[in-house]
């Protein structure tokens, strides 16, 4: 291995360096090409730099070396819908820029700022020596112009969380889960007499033998008298 010159003065960085975030940032264009998207549509690659806020000049160091346009590049799908989202793009950069004009050169896109929103993509690779591992992309949201960007108005994507989903916590059996303790049997209170309610007509008042009034008495004979004939 070749010795790196001024190495000894190197600060060291210990573990992976932080990516950005997902959300909007004031952004310069770098690099503008058409390519074509991994299922076959035309694209604009527009590899980019912050310029502006706390990651201004992200990508400083590798901006002029075209292997790394990767780390630092959006890919607009410009047959999706007619091409509203590189007219969103355009649109941007007209706004930041005035006196800029679309000329269907993408050349001249190159260094003029503009609002980028990035998107954070979640995934859990499928192949390779990495298979299984979660990892974080940033994609293309939104163009807008520069100063909605500085003055917040720029949204803030959610996260596009394709991960495989994590297993379930197992259930603990009933037959080991902890039974309650059972209370001990209460004696069942003594049920009370409850008289059975009478029919209004009969809700009278209760009367003692004294205070029952007397039958009039009923004339001797009735339905056997002697003196009726049969």
């Amino acid at each position: 291995m070749q010795p790196i010159q001024g190495f000894d003065n190197v600060q060291a960085v210990h573990g992976r360096q932080g990516m950005l975030p997902g959300g909007p940032y004031v952004a310069v264009v770098v690099r503008a090409k058409e390519d074509t998207t991994g299922y076959g549509n035309p694209c604009l690659k527009v590899v980019y730099d912050i310029v502006e806020g706390q990651y201004a000049n992200k990508f400083a160091d590798i901006d002029a070396d075209v292997e790394q346009d990767w780390r630092h590049e959006v890919e607009i799908d410009t047959a999706e819908a007619g091409g509203a989202r590189l007219k969103a793009l355009v649109d941007a950069i007209a706004a930041s820029n005035p006196g800029w004009v679309w000329d269907w050169n993408e050349g001249n896109m190159v260094g003029r700022v503009f609002g980028l929103v990035l998107q954070e993509r979640k995934i859990t690779l499928t192949k390779g020596k990495n298979k299984g591992k979660d990892r974080t992309y940033l994609d293309f949201w939104d163009a807008v112009p520069a100063d909605v960007v500085r003055t917040g108005q720029a949204p803030v994507p959610p996260v596009n969380d394709k991960r495989d989903q994590q297993p379930q916590t197992m259930a603990v059996p009933p037959t080991f889960a902890q039974q309650p303790t059972p209370m001990a049997t209460q004696p069942a209170p003594m049920a009370q007499p409850v008289a059975a309610p009478m029919a209004p007509q009969y809700q009278q008042p209760y009367q003692t033998a004294q205070q029952q009034t007397p039958m009039a008495p009923q004339p001797a004979g009735g339905l056997y008298d002697s003196d009726v004939p049969f």
